[in-house]
């Protein structure tokens, strides 16, 4: 199982991204289950940064990982929203 913490920089991260990429084909060649976890950030937002992504740079690493990142996006996970305590 793989835990994914989408923040509202997640995607400007080439790392995170190419992580993304790597958890996603991992779960499609095996039993692998992904949870994805939207920490003070929409999914549709995550969803969006993806296609401002290939809006950006059409080459195919980069469709890969928008790809990925709005499949991801789009399974059911956990939506969090900071607060503060108290």
């Amino acid at each position: 199982m793989s835990v994914i913490v989408f923040s509202e920089d997640y995607a400007s991260s080439t790392a995170c991204l190419f992580e993304v990429q790597t958890i996603l084909e991992h779960c499609k060649k095996s039993d692998h289950f992904i949870l994805p976890v939207f920490y003070d950030v929409d999914p549709g937002r995550v969803k969006e940064q993806a296609r401002d992504l290939e809006k950006k740079d059409s080459s195919e690493k980069t469709k890969g990982r928008s790809a990925a990142l709005k499949e991801v996006a789009s399974m059911a996970g956990m939506v969090l929203q900071n607060q503060a305590d108290g």
